[in-house]
């Protein structure tokens, strides 16, 4: 190949003086170019078609291959004058659009290629690589295009048929599923067309077996007749058939659908609520002579799946868990056809969450042992429930109280399939929840310790013990002495205590006069101390020197183009790291244009990590409202990262030896977690941020993609499959776009695991690769 590139450019160079001298010549240019382009000899063919273009201005394809050329030697501000250049003369050329969004995208302009893709698609809605684009980028309405467009062309038919003929064949060649890729997993749809995709995919059986036993509570008076009798037609329509089905209320009509059940099913049964009693109370004292392994309570209009209850005996055994959720959907007919719509996809169950809302709902499998267990100090006893607190409270109350007790001791998983569905939208229950996590608060001692009635509506706060306690912000910077600057005022005007904060600026080699000028003003100024390590850049050796050498309780590690935008953030943070069970706190970053940049980091999405709710709206509440949530979270970025400095001294630090610029931050997370400390992220606290000012774009640099790669790998070997898995992301969810977009049926196998990870004690706890169970790792060398 160097041989016929090293022809090719003595061949060029006498073209180029031929084809000065004449245009006739500049097909033998053209075609010379063309050779050093599918060589990949990039420079040489932009220089050559560079050529051309000044024998021929008016040919826009050669302009087009002058930018292509361009773009992929690196040169991108060329490639987009050119592209740019090629629209003015053409608005409408659909490839040049295409590619001045490749440019962008390169660029880390995000924006400016979304809008070049979406000219594109204008251009020529046929031009399936920019509609791809805009798919993979996230905008539901172009996925949804796409999904049409290829139902309509046939492209999933074969996928589809091979689909119904593995459902078909699954009892009879199980073991060699369990071995192979599933392909059904490699369908996926847009969240919108979930009707389609419940169409295709029914709620499968578990692939085991269980042995337990089951008493449902269902509350009948506030029933319709039509609903009731489908609920009771549900139950007795249950794959696993031990179990023992209990009607509650006072209406005659009712009660007579129960009688004459038990009349041919003796599992049915009838029990009179007194007129004194309230929903709650009668669901209690029923629950109480239960003899069975679990009770099952009822999401108001709730009708059970066929498999539910088969699905919660398998997910008992999974894990220690003695209390499970699953998810729910709508069901409505439409010409004797069942169509499902408007899916909850739960998660792991979060006590964090559960104190800002209950967004679990309320259908519920309880072991019958640990449910007697909570009658105490919820209800007063088993001898006096029509006495205790729950007396006067609602069902929704209840609910809430045995969520928010049994996720305190880490006991309720989380089965990820829609078991219960209803004909309409499940009710707005806040008031009973919040008044749930009061009386809960109060059991427990922490009314002093949370705010609920603070600035974010139902988000709860959590008041430091110490307001008074030193706080060190640390920033590295380089020649970026304004947004330094920025950042420091915005700190300053917005923290609760400004007195008892140390802001600490690492100066990393700044060489600008301007910047340096403004450095020491800020220092002069006796608002910030600045101490110059002009080294070559490592993150983590910078932050660990600096935490090293400061005194205050508490540290935050954070980038130096940001702008905060929270008041008394400086309190929250303190409120939430005085907290045993918490090693760092992450927060809520956006980008200029109000889209979010930070919600947490995601595991094992697309083999990597990503950050959650990237490029979404900032008011948007996500999946389960997690993007408004306080919440668990696998990792967060260091870009702004709270800890309390104790806890990062006894954890080592960052690792400036192997990860010295990037992971560092998701490997600190994973030691939090391998000790059993949370990962907390918030949105209680916001800020702006312009993300890699400082030290610009890796992925433009050659030398930066190798040590993010070198970087990555060790990763991998240090922590292996514990970067592959979030039990905050339903195996629904499919990872080919950005997260939350698609779904797809996950295999057996990922349901399981699922279960089993959101089934311990700590869901959060970094698992061993090949079984899920909670391990520590080794401390990283």
């Amino acid at each position: 190949m160097h041989v016929i590139l090293k022809r090719l450019a003595s061949i060029a160079a006498r073209a180029v003086v031929a084809a000065s001298t004449s245009t006739k010549n500049s097909a033998s240019l053209i075609a010379l170019a063309n050779g050093f382009r599918d060589a990949g000899a990039t420079e040489k063919a932009a220089e050559l078609y560079g050529s051309v273009l000044q024998l021929l201005p008016e040919r826009n394809d050669i302009r087009l291959q002058y930018g292509n050329m361009s773009k992929d030697s690196g040169e991108l501000c060329e490639a987009e004058a050119a592209y740019r250049q090629i629209i003015v003369s053409d608005p409408q050329d659909a490839e040049a659009h295409l590619q001045l969004g490749h440019a962008y995208k390169l660029m880390g302009r995000r924006g400016l290629a979304l809008d070049s893709y979406r000219s594109a698609v204008a251009a020529d809605p046929t031009l399936f690589a920019a509609a791809n684009e805009l798919a993979a980028a996230g905008e539901r309405a172009q996925q949804a295009r796409l999904f049409d467009a290829q139902l309509r062309a046939g492209a999933l038919d074969p996928l589809l048929a091979m689909s119904h003929q593995l459902e078909g064949m699954r009892d009879a060649i199980e073991r060699t599923i369990a071995a192979l890729p599933d392909p059904m997993s490699q369908l996926a749809f847009p969240i919108a067309s979930y009707r389609d995709f419940r169409d295709l995919f029914t709620i499968p059986a578990p692939p085991v077996a269980s042995r337990q036993t089951f008493t449902l509570l269902l509350l009948a008076d506030r029933e319709p007749l039509d609903r009731l009798y489908a609920q009771v037609a549900a139950i007795r329509e249950q794959s696993l058939q031990d179990w023992r089905l209990i009607g509650l209320g006072r209406d005659a009509t009712r009660a007579s659908i129960f009688t004459a059940a038990a009349i041919v099913d003796p599992r049915v049964a009838w029990i009179e609520a007194q007129d004194t009693w309230t929903d709650l109370e009668a669901e209690l004292r029923a629950a109480v002579t239960a003899t069975t392994d679990w009770l099952v309570f009822f999401q108001e209009g709730a009708t059970l799946h066929p498999h539910a209850l088969a699905w919660f005996a398998a997910a008992a055994e999974l894990g220690p868990a003695t209390a499970f959720i699953a998810d729910h959907d709508l069901a409505t007919t439409i010409d004797d056809h069942v169509v499902h719509s408007d899916p909850v996809l739960r998660q792991v169950v979060d006590y964090d969450t559960l104190l800002d809302a209950n967004v679990y709902g309320e259908t519920l499998a309880i072991k019958t042992a640990t449910f007697r267990s909570m009658l105490s100090p919820l209800h007063g006893g088993s001898s006096d429930l029509g006495s205790g607190d729950a007396a006067p409270q609602s069902t929704s109350w209840g609910r809430s109280s045995w969520l928010l007790e049994l996720a305190m001791a880490g006991q309720v998983g989380h089965v990820p399939l829609s078991l219960a569905s209803s004909t309409e939208p499940l009710p707005d229950r806040s008031a009973d929840h919040r008044a749930a996590v009061a009386a809960h608060l109060a059991r427990h001692g922490l009314e002093a310790r949370l705010d609920l009635t603070g600035p974010d509506g139902d988000m709860v706060t959590w008041r430091p013990v110490r307001p008074e306690a030193g706080l060190t912000v640390i920033i590295p910077t380089r020649d970026n002495a304004a947004d330094v600057a920025t950042m420091v005022d915005s700190l300053v005007a917005k923290a609760a205590n400004p007195d008892a904060l140390r802001l600490l600026i690492l100066d990393n080699g700044t060489t600008r006069s301007t910047d340096l000028a403004l450095l020491a003003k800020l220092a002069a100024s006796g608002r910030i101390e600045r101490r110059v390590i002009d080294e070559p850049f490592n993150w983590s050796r910078l932050n660990n020197q600096a935490a090293a050498s400061v005194d205050t309780p508490h540290l935050v590690f954070a980038n130096d183009d940001m702008r905060m935008l929270t008041s008394g953030w400086d309190s929250r943070i303190r409120g939430l790291l005085e907290r045993d069970d918490v090693g760092a706190v992450g927060v809520k970053l956006l980008y200029d244009d109000d889209t979010l940049q930070h919600a947490g980091v995601l595991f094992g999405w697309k083999g990597s990590a990503i950050h959650d709710g990237v490029y979404e709206p900032a008011d948007s509440p996500g999946p389960l409202r997690r993007w408004q949530v306080t919440r668990s979270a696998s990792a967060v970025t260091g870009a702004f990262l709270a800890t309390r400095r104790d806890v990062f001294l006894a954890h080592q630090g960052f690792d400036d030896v192997n990860l010295p610029v990037g992971y560092s931050d998701l490997d600190y997370a994973l030691k939090l977690r391998s000790s059993g400390l949370k990962v907390i992220w918030t949105p209680a606290i916001s800020l702006y941020h312009h993300e890699s000012k400082s030290r610009g774009l890796d992925h433009l640099q050659i030398d930066k993609a190798a040590r993010n790669q070198a970087e990555r790998a060790l990763m991998r070997q240090r922590w292996g499959g514990a970067l592959d898995h979030d039990p905050s992301v339903h195996p629904l969810w499919y990872a080919a776009t950005l997260p939350f977009h698609l779904i797809s049926m996950p295999s057996a196998e990922r349901i399981r695991r699922h279960i089993r990870a959101t089934a311990q004690i700590d869901p959060w706890l970094v698992a061993d690769d090949s079984t899920g169970n909670a391990t520590h790792c080794p401390s990283p060398g």
